[in-house]
């Protein structure tokens, strides 16, 4: 139940997050001359490894760690990726990706691991 609910929270952070930098983009000149969306994507990226990194250490034992632990990396990767298709290819944007992208590869594996693995 808790990885349903970070995959939906982080699908919805992401997809928000795109839209607001959409909306911001449009009416204020080009989105890739706008300078918050690749520190946002950079800042949501350092936060996912951050809190990915406390909670594989098991330094603490809360839920909502747990949670945001799938839904930081899941909604940085979304808005990372949506940065550099709209052509904003500065370094911010890029290693906000890439901070991310090692968080959702582990939670990928995990979950195609416990659908196609043996019963527990």
């Amino acid at each position: 139940m808790r990885f349903t609910v970070a995959v939906a929270l982080g699908l919805l952070v992401g997809s928000a997050l795109v839209a607001l930098s959409r909306l911001g983009g449009a009416s204020g000149g080009r989105s890739s001359q706008v300078a918050w969306p690749r520190w946002t994507a950079l800042a949501l990226g350092i936060a996912a490894a951050t809190v990915f990194a406390l909670m594989i250490a098991g330094r603490f034992g809360s839920p909502v760690l747990a949670i945001s632990g799938i839904a930081l990396p899941l909604a940085a990767l979304i808005f990372g990726v949506a940065r550099v298709v709209s052509g904003d290819r500065r370094w911010p944007s890029w290693l906000g990706l890439a901070l991310a992208l090692a968080p959702v590869l582990f939670w990928v594996a995990f979950a195609v691991g416990e659908v196609v693995g043996p019963q527990h």
